[in-house]
């Protein structure tokens, strides 16, 4: 993937961890120093002026990349980081310190054993096969948004395209045509809007409704015990956990509902679930100034590997 995604964009490591932690990532990631040998491709808290403590919890590009924010896409597992910002891409969390490799770590510690250390590296197979599969996901998300961009160009050479408007289109089709109703999974004391999943639905291109209207298509449910569940199951409405809402956001389409429909006997908590095969607002313009701003046949991008928070700029 890095390969690919080198010949489309500049790629950026940016990680709130400390110099040292992430040059050591980019020795993994990038062993031969094809794309982060330069120090300036590898963004650290160190790389930023902070005045608090506070910001040490939100990322930002100020003053640091010279390049149009309308060109910028970013690749994270989270989206609170960014300010929910239309630039990024979501990306489903890695844990590599998964509960058998911590066991393993803490026999080691204990007994020096030399069969534990095999433990903390053994390749968990179906869990990289899955996040493989996400990866290959997103780039396909950075090879269509890549190639809009450049079509966009080419059409209008006057005009410098957004890659914030050409990941909205992109991003507006995965739900298109869905009518979303919530039961059991928004709190009932807050503004049902402005909740994370209303939001999601609908920058996925989703429609969201508070009641079970009759143009109401799906019905994202926490259990079978509530009215607009029996109202769901009455007028033959799909009836689907969090999670299928979740993975059709990380996939970039419209996941299977069967999957992730709910059992009225033993119902699934949606909580955080294995990864199957992975995989907001208004568009906004560019601004005015930045129109006519010459650019170099790349999008910026920044490809952020979750855990590492790799992010690349074309």
């Amino acid at each position: 993937m890095g390969e690919e995604c080198s010949k489309m964009f500049h790629m950026y490591i940016y990680t709130m961890g400390t110099d040292a932690y992430a040059h050591a990532i980019a020795d993994i990631l990038d062993p031969t120093g094809r794309f982060f040998a330069q120090r300036h491709r590898v963004l650290t808290r160190d790389s930023f002026p902070r005045n608090d403590s506070a910001e040490l919890k939100v990322k930002h590009l100020e003053g640091i990349l010279s390049c149009n924010d309308d060109n910028l896409v970013i690749i994270d597992d989270r989206e609170d980081v960014w300010n929910f910002s239309e630039n990024l891409i979501r990306a489903y969390p890695y844990h590599f310190f998964t509960p058998e490799r911590v066991e393993g770590a803490v026999r080691f510690v204990h007994s020096r054993g030399p069969t534990d250390i095999t433990v903390i590296n053994q390749p968990l197979p179906k869990e990289v096969e899955e996040y493989e599969s996400h990866l290959l996901d997103i780039l396909q998300v950075l090879r269509t948004s890549h190639r809009m961009f450049f079509e966009q160009a080419s059409e209008s050479p006057d005009r410098e395209p957004c890659i914030v408007n050409i990941l909205n289109d992109i991003r507006k089709q995965v739900l298109n045509g869905c009518v979303i109703c919530f039961s059991g999974v928004i709190a009932t004391n807050s503004c049902a809007e402005e909740s994370v999943l209303w939001r999601l639905a609908e920058s996925h291109g989703a429609r969201c409704r508070t009641e079970m209207s009759d143009d109401v298509t799906h019905l994202v449910c926490a259990n079978p015990n509530t009215q607009k569940y029996h109202t769901a199951m009455a007028r033959k409405v799909c009836v689907v956990q969090v999670d299928w809402l979740l993975h059709s956001s990380w996939q970039w389409c419209r996941c299977l509902e069967s999957r992730y429909s709910i059992d009225p006997v033993q119902v699934v908590p949606p909580t955080r679930t294995p990864l199957p095969r992975i995989p907001s607002k208004r568009a906004r313009q560019p601004s005015p100034n930045r129109r006519n701003t010459k650019y170099n046949n790349s999008v910026t991008t920044k490809y952020i590997h979750t855990q590492t928070n790799t992010y690349t700029h074309t």
